[in-house]
């Protein structure tokens, strides 16, 4: 007896794997995981062709979606193919709410492969300006179609408590991968196989190798069990003789929801806004303000940092609660922005000169610029590589949290509406980029304009609104790993107010303390600069541009303040002192 047991205390536990879920049904829970993997890929993939492949500014344009159309760079027609894109998602709604009245599978299957289709169809489009229309059209239907956030929710619904969060991290995270596989492709040609005469008609060709797997995948998808388990429930109840409540496309809206609509909704539009504006100034911050001759190169690392951001995501999901994991993915793309944005200014000349043209200006200051530049160009990489981590941390923990707080008989109606409102992002994102500043700002390679690192130093502020939304929302306690739906609903229902942590008067001043050091500090950034550095007084433009930014992340900040006192409800805040004086009298 005595030998057993010594014999069992000397066994070693056995480690779990990063991909062990622990489910007896290990195999079909992977194939739905890779369902919904495939999918969110080429919606990265499809999202990332447009931003990359893209020529610079003053660049050449020829074998270009430019050239194939017939508009200019400076032309507002780019920004009208991501503002059509996001109209498309979100009309995408009726899916989502069919979803719930008719089952998960069938719309599944009619979303991937229409989405796949108008994808590929894309590459099809005849050249000419007379056919832009019809190319808009082709990309509103497939963003109409977009199954990405559809196959999150079977993810969520088949799940095992204990692996729910890390599935939902394999799924978000490939997202990334399709980006970083878009940027790889895009910077060594050779990896793109030569089937159309232009790369960026290659590019949206090859989402057709995702039809190859989706529909044998989806003969061996079952209708998910809480979708099966819920329609019983109902038609036991009508059997009965009992009333059931219809459900809406507004059901989602009620207040009794309002809380998981804002905690995916908020914090979405200010990390999308983000990104997309990232994305879409890379090429143009390496090349036209850094400098850098073969500046395709530098890409790779950004995209190996997005390939490895997904076995990283996957990691920490199963490591970190929720809140925890959208908050330091937050602050992690913070520091990652600081490193981008504060040594950009030593890395070249001012004024929007060339090095030839500052080396006959000021060859001394030239040389320092010259020195400094081997330091501090690997500094900014590491910092766009830091950020490629932090984002797919954010987006899983805001897309698991809601998710769970949700119950079945609207989540899938649910998660189109919060897909949707979020997707609003992407059609502000070329209004702030190619309006704001660009135009008011100046932002811009040419003498006389605001430089894309002030800019990427701005939008910062999204961030900010980012992290009080998941603090001010997000549950501190309830959906601890390896609960059921069940528990987590009950803990974090319609009718349970949140916890005041501070004082009403200390939470919100931090809030407002937080915009307006990191408007100041902004505003001297730039200021520092000064007309010697932009070639023009950046005083005005300044303002301008960051009055649009500020009026943005504020307005979300106060939607968070209302709905989070009005709507949900929040305890009253008691001190320490005082809940020890009440629990002595009550002794």
């Amino acid at each position: 007896m005595n030998d057993n047991k010594s014999a069992s205390k000397g066994k070693k536990k056995k480690r779990k794997g990063l991909f062990d879920i622990g489910s007896r049904s290990t195999k079909y829970i992977w194939t739905l995981c890779i369902f919904a993997s495939l999918v969110n890929f080429f919606d990265g993939w499809a999202t990332a062709v447009i931003s990359f492949t893209l020529p610079l500014e003053g660049g050449d344009i020829s074998g270009t979606i430019y050239e194939w159309f017939g508009f200019s760079p400076e032309s507002f027609q780019v920004a009208i193919i991501f503002i059509v894109a996001g109209l498309g998602v979100m009309a995408s709604i009726i899916f989502k709410y069919l979803s719930d009245k008719y089952g998960r599978k069938p719309l599944y299957l009619i979303t991937s492969i229409g989405f796949t289709t108008f994808t590929v169809m894309t590459a099809f489009v005849p050249e000419g300006p007379q056919f832009f229309p019809l190319f808009l059209a082709v990309r509103f239907f497939a963003s109409l179609f977009l199954a990405a956030d559809l196959v999150v929710v079977i993810i969520t619904e088949e799940a095992p408590d204990k692996s729910r969060a890390r599935l939902i991290g394999i799924t978000v995270s490939m997202n990334f991968m399709g980006l970083a596989m878009v940027a790889m492709t895009n910077t060594m040609p050779n990896l793109l196989p030569a089937l159309f005469p232009h790369k960026w008609q290659s590019l949206f060709f090859l989402p057709v190798v995702g039809i190859i797997f989706i529909i044998p995948i989806y003969f061996k998808m079952k209708e998910t069990n809480r979708f099966v388990r819920m329609n019983k429930y109902l038609n036991w109840r009508r059997s009965q003789g009992a009333e059931i409540k219809k459900t809406s496309w507004f059901t989602p809206l009620r207040k009794k929801y309002s809380r998981a609509l804002l905690l995916c909704v908020i914090p979405g539009i200010g990390i999308t806004i983000l990104m997309m504006i990232v994305l879409q100034w890379l090429p143009l911050f390496l090349a036209d303000e850094l400098l850098i001759e073969n500046w395709e190169f530098l890409v790779i690392p950004f995209a190996l940092c997005g390939v490895a951001s997904f076995f990283v995501n996957v990691y920490l999901m199963g490591k970190w609660n929720r809140r925890q994991l959208a908050l330091r993915g937050t602050f992690i793309m913070f520091l990652g922005g600081l490193l981008v944005a504060t040594p950009a200014p030593f890395c070249h000349p001012p004024l929007g000169l060339t090095f030839d043209q500052y080396m006959i200006i000021d060859p001394a200051n030239c040389q320092l610029i010259l020195a400094m530049r081997h330091y501090l160009i690997p500094i900014i990489m590491a910092g766009f590589c830091i950020g490629a981590f932090g984002g797919p941390l954010t987006l899983s923990g805001i897309t698991l949290m809601p998710l769970e707080m949700v119950p079945t008989h609207i989540l899938s109606t649910a998660q189109g509406w919060w897909n949707s409102l979020t997707r609003v992002a992407t059609i502000l994102s070329p209004m702030l980029t190619f309006w704001g500043a660009v135009t008011v700002g100046q932002t811009g390679p040419e003498t006389g304009g605001l430089t894309f690192a002030w800019s990427y130093f701005g939008i910062g502020i999204f961030l900010i609104t980012t992290a009080f939304s998941i603090i001010y929302l997000s549950p501190s306690e309830g959906t601890a790993k390896g609960k059921s739906l069940e528990e987590i609903i009950s803990a974090t229902s319609g009718d349970k107010k949140l916890k005041r942590e501070k004082s009403r008067r200390y939470e919100y001043l931090m809030v407002a303390l937080s915009f307006i050091v990191y408007f100041v500090l902004t505003f001297i950034y730039g200021m520092l600069l000064g007309s010697n550095y932009f070639g023009f007084d950046p005083f005005i433009p300044q303002l301008q541009v960051l009055g649009v930014y500020g009026a943005i992340a504020i307005g979300l900040m106060a939607i968070v303040i209302y709905a989070r006192e009005k709507w949900i409800g929040v305890e009253e805040f008691q001190s320490k002192k005082l809940n020890d004086k009440e629990s002595r009298d009550k002794k």
